[in-house]
């Protein structure tokens, strides 16, 4: 194996030979993996983070931004997916100490069941609010972070002020026994969140916390 203390492209070279040999992925898999991580390097570069020192919140950061640049749910799931297998690699080897990319939760693809929702069913769904009332604001807030993150309906309503970072587009949710995990919102679900917050919120709840 190769010294994994060399640049970025040797260990994704050798994280790939990784896949290759010890899980015996295919070509088309271990080339989307590439692109996946190539991705990730870039951003780096761009944000001059150093790529062995990027932390949780960077990751987070990079897949709002993948998210932004209309990354379709799927390919998103995937490129959470790549990136999560990348540090548990680099951590089966010992280049790093701590995952940053251990809290990371993939959006859930609701359409992608014939008994679910169709694409054109969910698309006419979230536009039902009226968004010239304040009740249309909230539903409509609701519905896409529903649909963009895939959070249970308990989670959901669950959620506080202070589990939003709606700058970096993700949110904290606890889960079943307390759990935690971060989730990106995408786009849409940022939006419409700001919206009810701007123009909203403050006229149906009392507490600023609720």
């Amino acid at each position: 194996m190769k010294n994994l203390s060399s640049s970025p492209e040797e260990i994704l070279q050798v994280f790939l030979e990784y896949l290759s040999v010890e899980k015996g992925l295919s070509l088309n898999t271990l080339l989307s993996y590439s692109q996946d991580i190539k991705k990730l390097f870039r951003f780096f570069q761009k944000e001059k983070i150093p790529w062995l020192r990027g932390g949780e919140e960077d990751l987070v950061k990079f897949i709002h931004h993948q998210s932004r640049a209309g990354l379709s749910a799927r390919s998103l799931a995937r490129l959470i997916s790549s990136v999560r297998s990348f540090y548990k690699f680099l951590i089966l080897d010992g280049v790093i100490k701590k995952n940053p990319a251990v809290n990371l939760s993939t959006p859930k693809i609701w359409f992608a069941l014939p008994k679910f929702l169709t694409i054109q069913e969910v698309e006419l769904l979230l536009k039902q609010p009226k968004e010239k009332n304040i009740r249309g604001l909230r539903d409509k807030a609701m519905l896409e972070l529903l649909y963009a993150t895939g959070l249970r309906v308990s989670e959901l309503v669950a959620l506080k002020m202070k589990d939003f970072n709606l700058d970096d587009g993700f949110l904290l949710c606890r889960g079943k026994g307390g759990k935690e995990r971060i989730v990106p919102m995408g786009f849409s679900a940022v939006t419409a969140v700001r919206k009810y917050l701007e123009a909203a919120r403050i006229k149906l709840f009392k507490r600023p916390s609720d």
